[in-house]
This record gives structure tokens, C-alpha cells and sequence, in this order.
């Protein structure tokens, strides 16, 4: 569950993927409510009964690609956010005082994108026009950042590939021109993803004893929860070699096995590895063995002292009755049986009062 109070609720139930999102949105004296069901599978898709258990790396990939899905979503309303507009346009023409009540308002709808999802660290606006950039992090009015502006201006498939690459930094961005033979985009809206928040969030994903990564399959980024530098590098080698879907596979890192499950989403263009030492995994099942082996081994004892039993109740004095017959048929009537259990009429509940 995510709060951002008191603008954003949103939580997932059962285990395939479906997440429901409430947003609550100022529009002075309105406020507009939004209700998401996402975590929709590909159309031709089997969608199983609830409460069934799926694959907790696909869950968790469904998760993230909800919460992206979403965040690029409010970030294409923002081209049509009228202060945007004037302020890439009709900045010259506006008066310091529209200027100043403009940016503030723009300022407040930033913080708003911000807030939306814990994995935005930074929400931003670029205006070439005034050369300035609106930011959630600053009170004020930043200056313009050309560098940072120019690599995010660069084209990108929001729905395939939606992530940029800078100094580090992964950011997703949405510039937007008058025309299609503009050279410089009229204004671009931006988000600074948080590698902190994604880390702390794949803590979750694992148990005690596993870890987890996400890394881009496009360039060469990848975080991680706790995980060991070295074991983690190599499965993240084995996992970019093997980035072709969801698999599960045994991978030996330094004579130690690791159990790897793995997801690609094609929406992010990025992959999730979650891994865990096959002995921590083995432990339980080769409790459950050792307890199976027990419990057989007890029961094949008490077959074979209820076997015993009936042999030394039933079966011998039978024996003995036959023989003493035979014996009677040969003549021989000097015959006493002898039997170490006595019953008495009181003993034996079928006989009546």
C-alpha cells in the first residue's frame, strides 16, 4: 500500500498484478477524483482465478510497470496545462505579477506529480522561452539547465522504452513542440527517478536471504537492495545474457548456487531479478524429507507390531485348535489346551445380560 496523503492512495490485491489507485486532484473550488484499476494483462491473456499464487518476480514487475504506467500518464496531462502554455508563449507579454502566479500554480501541479508516486525524486519543467525550469525540489525559480535539457529532449517510446540515461541519473521526459519541424521542443516536462526509493522497494520484494535488480536492458544501469557487489554483478551478467522473458534457472557464483527468477517487461524495457542461495530453499523441503523418511519408517514398525499382533492373538491359537482336532480325529483324547489369555463372559460385550 502507497499513501500520499491526501492526494494519492494506492494498493495492490490478490497476487496477479492488480493494483487500485485513488488520486484526488485541486482544481481551486473543484476537486477532481480519479480511480485506476491497472496490472491488465496482454489482451489475449488467461487472467486466473483470485487468490491464485503466480510468480512473485511477475507480480512485482506488474507492480512497477503500474506505477511507471501511471507517472507517464499524469505527466502527458501536463500538455495541455494551460500556465504551461502561457508561460513557454506569452511569458514577454505577461506581467511580473501573471508570471509570478502562474509559475506558482505550475509549481503546486509539480509538487502534485511528485507526490503521486514514491519513486519520483523530482519533478520538473523546462521553458527555453524564459530560460528557467520549475522544479518540486526548489522554492523558487531554477535556472536552466542546456546539458540536462538537450539530453532530455531526445525522442523515446513512452510505451516501450520510456527511460533516459544522464550523468548517472535515470529521468523520464516529455518535451513537447508547436510543430513537427521544430528543431527545440516549446516546453518539456520531466521526472527524476529516485534510485534510493527503487532499492528500498526491492528490499521488500525479497525474504530474509534474498535479494533482488532491476536493470535496464537499453544501457547500462541497474540498482539493487543489499545485495552482495560480486554476486550481484554476476547475476546481473547472467541475467542480460538471458533477457529474453521470465525464466528460473540455477546460476554457481563463487561454488555457491543461487536460485534466479527473472521477468523482462517490454512496457519499461527492463528486467527484474530476484535470487536467493537453493539452500535456503532446500532447507525447509530437505526438513520435510526428513520428517517423510521418520514418519515411514515409524509406520512400517507399526505394521509390522500390529501384524504381530493379530499373529500371536489369532493366528497361533487357530493353529493350536487345528492340531488339537487332528489330534482328536486320530483317537487321541488326552488333549488340554493351553493358552496364556483368558477371556471370562464379563469381558465380552456381545454376550447378553
Amino acid at each position: 500500500m502507497e499513501i500520499a496523503a491526501p492526494y494519492r492512495l494506492s494498493f495492490a490485491w490478490d497476487t496477479d498484478g492488480w493494483v487500485v489507485t485513488f488520486i484526488l486532484k485541486d482544481l481551486g473550488d473543484k476537486t477532481e477524483f480519479t480511480l485506476i484499476h491497472s496490472g491488465w494483462k496482454h489482451p489475449d491473456t488467461v487472467i486466473s482465478r483470485a487468490n491464485k499464487k503466480s510468480s512473485r518476480v511477475e507480480l512485482y514487475m506488474g507492480i512497477l510497470e503500474d506505477d511507471f504506467d501511471q507517472t507517464i500518464r499524469l505527466m502527458q496531462e501536463y500538455v495541455n496545462d494551460e500556465d504551461l502554455l502561457k508561460l513557454s508563449t506569452l511569458s514577454r507579454e505577461m506581467t511580473d505579477f501573471e508570471r509570478t502566479l502562474a509559475v506558482l500554480r505550475l509549481k503546486n501541479r509539480l509538487d502534485l506529480l511528485k507526490k503521486s508516486s514514491k519513486f519520483i525524486d523530482n519533478a520538473m519543467a523546462f521553458i527555453p522561452s524564459m530560460n528557467r525550469m520549475v522544479t518540486s525540489n526548489d522554492n523558487a525559480i531554477a535556472g536552466f539547465d542546456p546539458s540536462l535539457f538537450r539530453a532530455l529532449a531526445q525522442p523515446t517510446n513512452r510505451f516501450e522504452s520510456p527511460f533516459l540515461l544522464w550523468n548517472g541519473q535515470v529521468f523520464i521526459s516529455i518535451p513537447y513542440s508547436d510543430t513537427i519541424y521544430s528543431r527545440q521542443p516549446l516546453f518539456l516536462i520531466a521526472v527524476k527517478i529516485s534510485r534510493h526509493e527503487i532499492s528500498s522497494t526491492l528490499n521488500q520484494f525479497t525474504n530474509s536471504g534474498g535479494e533482488a535488480i532491476l536493470a535496464s536492458n537499453r544501457f547500462r544501469w541497474a540498482v539493487s537492495g543489499k545485495a552482495d557487489p560480486v554476486i550481484g554483478h554476476e547475476v546481473l551478467v547472467y541475467g542480460q545474457k538471458h533477457s529474453d522473458g521470465g525464466r528460473t534457472d540455477i546460476v554457481t557464483v563463487e561454488d555457491k548456487q543461487f536460485m534466479v527468477a527473472m521477468k523482462t517487461s517490454r512496457r519499461l524495457d527492463m528486467t527484474l531479478l530476484m535470487f536467493v542461495p537453493t539452500e535456503i530453499v532446500d532447507t525447509p523441503l530437505q526438513s520435510y524429507r526428513n520428517w517423510l523418511v521418520t514418519l515411514s519408517i515409524i509406520s512400517i514398525f507399526i505394521v509390522l507390531a500390529f501384524a504381530y499382533g493379530i499373529y500371536r492373538i489369532i493366528h497361533q491359537p487357530l493353529k493350536w485348535l487345528v492340531r488339537s482336532f487332528r489330534k482328536i480325529e486320530q483317537g487321541n483324547f488326552d488333549i488340554s489346551v493351553r493358552y496364556s489369555v483368558t477371556y471370562t463372559a464379563s469381558s465380552m460385550p456381545w454376550f447378553g445380560n
